[in-house]
């Protein structure tokens, strides 16, 4: 593919993207494509690149997709993202220190970086001018700065970034990006080959493999804008299972969306600086049962589901194999649970008993243990559930 010489410096400047989180591992999957932009690791952007232009399937890769199970590639302990959407850069880096890091996310991702058009809808994020640095968020140096930081809290950094369109303009007069680069409709060339998202074959067969790299959310930006979308402020108790339920069940990559009060479909931030429960930041990834349920999946690592229980259609529990026990009631009545089987060891002392991780300490329930004479392992002692909520316990 030949570009215009004076385009070639933006490819270069989007290329030069893969260096600036070396210090942190990049994620198993490339992310997912979706109509108008990509997300995907920093470290993984020049080699997909490089394989895209080949356009071509490795026909023994389609055949093993045929065959795979979910269970075949156990995920990676390190399988929580979450989105900080629309925070500024600064604030990225004091919540990867503050928070993120010590609570077991492994990466973290922004909005998109690039230069895009003036205005404070959310969607002048994905109306990009160019690819310099220097989004409402933040400049180069700030967006440099937030890798370092993160990076030093074991957090990585992944960026959604827009490679297959630019803003359209105006046919008559010049406009000005977030950088201050000007600009009219017709001055970019065509989208070339390279990003053609409409060839279906690639994506179909790929989305028959990998399926444990998958990248999995209860919403996201787009979806929380849709009537039938699940948000925290309107239906929390669904909100928050769905949250315990993927984040413990073993299966993908986990991607928590952290987003904001809105009145209206376009609405941006009330306020730039992202403050927890200020001006509408709702700080999702902070709530207790989020975390609870990441330092339960941590605990379970690659250990696969056993003693799964129903009740119903919205009843679940289960166990990950002799580390993590759950149960989850999606229903308006409690769920007492019996002579269930959780496939943990029983405590040293039989006044011991596990803590509840997915309520604060002091809070949620002690769970209590006995003895299964038929089977030799342990096995609960009568528990309630309450309506709309959940319990987690792990061995420590």
């Amino acid at each position: 593919m030949q570009l215009p010489k004076r385009h070639k410096s933006s490819w270069v400047s989007l290329l030069a993207l893969a260096t600036l989180a070396c210090s942190a591992k990049s994620p198993a999957s490339l992310g997912s494509l979706t109509q108008n932009h990509l997300l995907f690791p920093l470290a993984g952007l020049k080699n997909w690149l490089v394989r895209r232009r080949s356009h071509r399937v490795d026909e023994q890769l389609v055949a093993s997709c045929t065959r795979k199970r979910l269970d075949d590639d156990p995920p990676s302990t390190d399988r929580v993202t979450v989105q900080l959407f629309q925070w500024r850069y600064s604030d990225v880096g004091d919540e990867c220190e503050a928070f993120l890091g010590p609570n077991g996310y492994r990466y973290v991702q922004v909005s998109p970086p690039h230069e895009h058009i003036e205005g404070p809808q959310w969607w002048t994020d994905y109306q990009p001018v160019s690819y310099r640095i220097g989004s409402k968020r933040g400049s180069e140096a700030e967006f440099d700065r937030m890798v370092q930081r993160c990076g030093g809290a074991g957090v990585g950094v992944i960026v959604d970034v827009v490679l297959n369109h630019m803003s359209a303009g105006s046919t008559t007069e010049y406009r000005r990006g977030s950088s201050g680069s000007s600009y009219r409709k017709y001055e970019y060339p065509d989208t070339p080959p390279l990003v053609e998202f409409t060839s279906s074959r690639p994506r179909t067969i790929l989305s028959e493999c990998f399926c444990s790299h998958s990248q999995i959310f209860v919403t996201n930006w787009d979806l929380e804008r849709n009537e039938h979308g699940i948000r925290i402020d309107k239906d929390p108790g669904a909100y928050l299972l769905c949250q315990v339920f993927i984040l413990t069940w073993g299966y993908g990559q986990v991607d928590v969306f952290s987003g904001y009060h809105f009145s209206a479909y376009d609405d941006g931030p009330q306020d730039p600086v992202a403050q927890c429960g200020r001006f509408g930041w709702r700080c999702e990834h902070r709530h207790p049962m989020v975390v609870g349920a990441i330092q339960l999946g941590a605990a379970a690592s690659d250990q696969p589901v056993h003693n799964i229980i129903t009740s119903g259609a919205h009843r679940l529990a289960f166990s990950r194999g002799s580390k993590v026990f759950v149960a989850i009631n999606n229903d308006d009545s409690a769920w007492v649970l019996r002579d269930v089987v959780v496939g943990l060891p029983l405590p040293a002392s039989p006044e011991d008993a596990y803590r509840d991780r997915l309520h604060p300490a002091g809070e949620g329930q002690l769970v209590h243990l006995q003895p299964d004479p038929s089977s030799g392992l342990a096995r609960l002692c009568p528990l309630t559930i309450a309506p709309r909520s959940a319990i987690g316990i792990m061995v420590v």
